[in-house]
């Protein structure tokens, strides 16, 4: 297995401009440069809005916070009657929880245009969610304390909302197998765990992966196949167990099949799980809990 970096599919030209580029934005955007050359793949425009009654529910905006501009996707908007350039937006956002946390939060921003400036977000070349969909994937991570200053912001919370895992921004990783490749993500909420994916979790405090067999976002369960033990000194086995899922706190990631590759559907991942219950054969160097996962995905 092979790790492939983002920025070995461009020149050393190209990166280096890609560089100089973050190096004037990177404490505004919190970002480091290979997540900089995924934005190639969802071009954007951001145009200053005159009017705050420009601005619609559903939208993607680029705003002062705290002095660094900041994104969120806009809830609610309502205009002062007389004076367009007026208003109060609600906006879900990353903000600051101090004295040292952040958090998701629907919080309610008076804008005067006359004083501070509002980007709206133009995607080209990218399919997008409707208003009332981006809203409510962004409304089901309010609470989230999972900020991370390279893959989790606000930029990377308004392209789940707008764009979904379709955007190569949110990739944390890409990896090389025989059969195909696979990509990285976050999983934020249930609408990224389904049955039949590839889960990344902690398991004894290592990093650990298993196949999804069953989903009960109703209990916050899901069930996974995976090598497994009962204990530090028991015999590896394929086994189902039982997770609570808080998307909240927890460090969870999705592995998926690069669609340019044929792989298993769901329903035969699942198969090909089940039919390992039991299997001791557990090997480090062919036949881990990963391995395990590649081959119900793949064989």
């Amino acid at each position: 297995m092979k790790c492939v970096r983002f920025f070995a599919y461009v020149d050393n030209k190209e990166v280096q401009i890609l560089q100089r580029l973050e190096n004037v934005n990177r404490l505004e955007r919190g970002l480091d440069t290979n997540i900089k050359y995924k934005f190639i793949f969802a071009l954007q425009n951001m145009p200053d809005i005159n009017a705050v009654d420009e601005l619609e529910p559903g939208d993607a905006i680029v705003f002062q916070y705290w002095g660094i501009d900041h994104e969120g996707i806009v809830t609610s908007v309502t205009t002062d009657p007389e004076d367009k350039t007026l208003g109060i937006v609600h906006v879900i956002h990353y903000a600051f929880n101090f004295p040292i946390t952040r958090s998701i939060k629907e919080e309610r921003f008076f804008f005067d245009l006359n004083q501070q400036k509002i980007s709206k977000k133009g995607y080209e070349n990218v399919q997008l969610y409707d208003a009332a969909t981006t809203i409510k994937r962004a409304r089901a991570r309010v609470g989230e304390q999972r900020h991370n200053a390279f893959n989790n912001t606000s930029r990377h919370l308004v392209e789940w909302a707008k764009v979904g895992n379709d955007s190569r921004m949110l990739e944390i990783g890409a990896f090389t197998e025989s059969n195909g490749l696979l990509r990285l993500y976050n999983a934020y909420s249930w609408y990224d765990l389904k049955e039949g994916c590839i889960l990344e979790y902690s398991y004894y405090g290592i990093r650990h992966q298993g196949v999804v067999t069953k989903v009960n976002a109703q209990e916050n369960m899901v069930t996974v196949a995976h090598y497994g033990t009962l204990g530090i000194f028991s015999r590896r086995t394929v086994m189902k167990d039982k997770l609570r899922i808080d998307f909240k706190t927890q460090a969870l990631r999705i592995y998926r099949c690069d669609p340019a590759f044929n792989h298993n559907a769901p329903d035969v991942v699942i198969t090909k799980a089940e039919q390992r219950m039991g299997e001791q054969n557990w090997s480090i160097l062919s036949n881990t809990s990963w391995m395990f996962c590649l081959h119900c995905l793949f064989n």
